[in-house]
């Protein structure tokens, strides 16, 4: 049974933070938009509901909810300019105040910050990032079709200033998810880590940095073609940083979303054959699926 229907123009979906609002974008721009929105997202619940859209012209627009007359009205508090068309956005709620990173089809990711928290009108560029490390690939053209970002999940109200990011593309260099952290005594974004691919050459769908509610380590997934995999991630251990891939999770189709619940223990995954799954893993530390729904 159908809990909601949505019109058939409908391009994108998120919900927020509670799980109790959702944002639609529409292929005809809708919201003041003049072009199709092709991702949503909302932002920390620290800040009240606010959206961050892009669209098929390149533009991102960050958007507030305001009381005006006494009724709810969104309206749009700032447009930030892109060079290249954005694939996929997030915001983070971090020490030195609330981030946007943006990634863009041409291979690089944009980190904004505001340190304004009450007017979200003022945003600034902080970074430009690339996962490409060879000098080759970063002078050379890059054409993306798709990005993933996922922050690492808050413990407490602050987020720690640490997310993947992860490309779909025909060039090695970007199409690996990297482990990007800002270093607050240098006032850099560093890659700290490398998940590679579970098959070369194949480009990534899909991002999710499990919720940590008292695990030693961190999870992420990563899905690549019609596998997930799940990497340990250690920070700040003798060694530094280790990362180290535990399960690969086979799917008859090519997977397109995952996300973990908000304990961090099930991973549901989604793919093109229209199958959700959800996986789990045993005392034994293998990754099983335990359920599936088809849509």
């Amino acid at each position: 049974m159908a809990m909601a229907e949505l019109d058939s123009g409908a391009a994108v979906t998120s919900w927020n933070y509670s799980g109790e609002r959702m944002a639609v974008g529409f292929t005809d721009g809708g919201a003041e938009v003049s072009s199709s929105i092709v991702k949503l997202c909302w932002g920390p619940m620290e800040f009240g509901d606010i959206v961050a859209s892009c669209s098929t012209d390149g533009s991102v627009c960050v958007w507030e909810e305001i009381n005006e007359n006494g009724k709810p009205k969104w309206r749009q508090c700032a447009q930030l300019a892109e060079n290249s068309y954005c694939l996929d956005l997030k915001f983070g709620n971090c020490l030195g105040g609330l981030k946007l990173v943006t990634a863009c089809a041409d291979g690089y990711a944009r980190i904004y910050e505001t340190s304004d928290c009450i007017d979200l009108s003022k945003w600034q560029l902080q970074a430009v990032v690339s996962n490409a490390t060879d000098v080759t690939e970063k002078t050379g053209k890059c054409s993306c079709s798709g990005a993933s970002i996922s922050w690492k999940p808050p413990a407490g109200s602050i987020q720690q200033p640490l997310f993947a990011l992860g490309y779909s593309t025909d060039v090695s260099g970007f199409s690996t998810t990297k482990i990007w952290e800002f270093a607050e005594e240098h006032r850099r974004w560093y890659p700290i880590a490398q998940l590679s691919n579970a098959d070369d050459g194949v480009g990534v769908s899909s991002i999710s940095w499990a919720p940590n509610l008292g695990r030693p380590n961190e999870l992420i997934a990563v899905a690549s073609g019609s596998t997930v995999s799940i990497w340990d991630l250690e920070i700040g251990g003798k060694q530094g940083v280790s990362v180290q891939r535990i399960a690969e999770l086979e799917h008859s189709a090519e997977v397109w979303q995952i996300d973990w619940d908000m304990s961090g223990m099930t991973l549901a995954s989604s793919s093109s054959d229209g199958t959700v799954r959800l996986w789990q893993a045993g005392l034994d530390g293998a990754w099983r699926q335990q359920a599936s729904l088809r849509a």
